[in-house]
């Protein structure tokens, strides 16, 4: 198998449907009160559901998007698409992909060391990715490649994250 960046112009808003498997969930307990809040990662086991949604890739949003694809012969088997953060000096992976039947096959480690090589040779302090707090899959892969969690935002997808459930997760490693 081989990466290669895909080419802007026939990518651009390309849209990729992606889908995982879940039996669980991140909540968080909030502690304290007043100025001192803490909160805390909490696992918590719910019915295992089927999730969907739809990235679109080189997003205007982004300030100098790159995609990497993975191909196995002809068929792409996986792709990332990454965008530097200049006001925080870090690399951000922005979406990462793939196919269920290449998952746990070392493809989503090829990219993600893609990454951390790209952050190097820009100079970049930091990778970053954000998953969704019921992603316990890309929250496990991206531990085993040495990230952590540094952060949330409880208002990302809803007005209430914590209640619904659906809240971003930030995770994150020196480079």
């Amino acid at each position: 198998m081989k990466i290669a960046e895909l080419d802007r112009k026939s990518y651009q808003g390309f849209e990729l449907v992606v889908s995982c498997d879940t039996s669980c969930y991140y909540s968080l307990r909030e502690r304290g009160g007043g100025t001192m809040v803490t909160y805390e990662l909490i696992r918590t086991a719910c019915p295992r559901h089927h999730m969907e949604w739809t990235e679109r890739l080189f997003r205007d949003c982004w300030d100098d998007p790159h995609v990497y694809g993975v191909w196995d012969g002809a068929n792409m088997t996986a792709l990332m698409e990454v965008t530097p953060e200049r006001l925080r000096d870090r690399l951000r992976i922005t979406s990462l992909y793939v196919d269920e039947k290449y998952r746990r096959q070392g493809v989503g480690r090829m990219l993600v060391t893609r990454a951390l090589d790209i952050a190097r040779e820009q100079k970049r302090r930091a990778l970053v990715a954000e998953i969704q707090s019921a992603n316990w899959g890309a929250y496990s892969f991206l531990t085993e490649m040495g990230m952590k969690v540094i952060g949330f935002d409880l208002m990302g997808y809803t007005n209430d994250g914590m209640k619904d459930r659906s809240f971003p997760v930030l995770m994150g490693r020196d480079v």
